[in-house]
């Protein structure tokens, strides 16, 4: 839960950079969660899957607030 909210976080606090700045965020946050899902016990499918669903939401926040045109 607490990667879901940081993935959120990231993707709304970079909303005013372009798409080719925010690459080494997701990256750092891709890295981070795989880390703390690894140390937490997650298996290799449930972690990848915990992985792509931070990352898909951290991306989802950063287009909506570019589609609606909010910087």
């Amino acid at each position: 839960m607490v990667l879901f909210l940081l993935s959120a976080g990231t993707g709304f606090a970079l909303r005013a950079f372009p798409w080719s700045a925010v690459v080494i965020p997701w990256t750092a946050l891709a890295l981070l969660s795989a880390a703390i899902l690894h140390v937490e016990g997650f298996g290799a499918i449930a972690g990848i899957g915990s992985v792509a669903a931070c990352l898909t939401l951290s991306q989802t926040v950063y287009l909506a607030k570019h589609a609606k045109g909010v910087t």
